[in-house]
């Protein structure tokens, strides 16, 4: 059980006794593709941070 690990390699299929609190990162790829068709955007800019999630 994780209630942390959004990466997308621990699928159900890789690891079956995985379970996760958080959904994967790829669940948001669904309503964000839904945001850009809504606004008509076809050019976006993506900032994020690239660190550990809940590291100390």
């Amino acid at each position: 059980m994780s209630y942390a690990d959004t990466h997308p390699m621990f699928t159900s299929d890789n690891f079956p006794n995985f379970f996760r609190i958080v959904p994967s990162e790829n669940a948001f790829n669904a309503p964000r593709v839904a945001l850009l068709n809504h606004f008509n955007w076809t050019r976006v800019g993506t900032l994020y941070q690239n660190e550990p999630r809940y590291a100390l």
